[in-house]
């Protein structure tokens, strides 16, 4: 059985996101141990943002449990940029009371 493999010459215009999950048990609320549920509703925007902005540009997101922010549901941060586009950010969401 042969197996081939289609490769595109023209790279895909869009936005790319690259999610990657920081493990912070400490900051995990009980009912969402390991973030499974954080990780789904964050891939699943992601997915959606993807399919909606058509600018090629990459952004890599790490999302983080921190535990008790004081307020805010989540909060934000750049980490990098390349002229005036955020390349790299974190976003932190607030484990203490997360409303699964």
């Amino acid at each position: 059985m042969a197996v081939g493999l289609l490769v595109s010459q023209t790279p895909a215009l869009g936005l790319t996101i690259n999610l990657s999950y920081v493990n912070n048990p400490l900051g995990e609320p009980v009912n969402d141990p390991g973030a499974v549920k954080l990780q789904q509703v964050m891939e699943e925007a992601a997915d959606a943002w993807e399919a909606i902005i058509l600018d090629n540009h990459t952004i890599s997101i790490e999302v983080v449990y921190a535990g008790d922010l004081g307020g805010p549901l989540a909060s934000a941060e750049e980490i990098s940029s390349s002229g005036d586009r955020v390349t790299s950010g974190r976003i932190r969401f607030d484990g203490s009371n997360f409303p699964w």
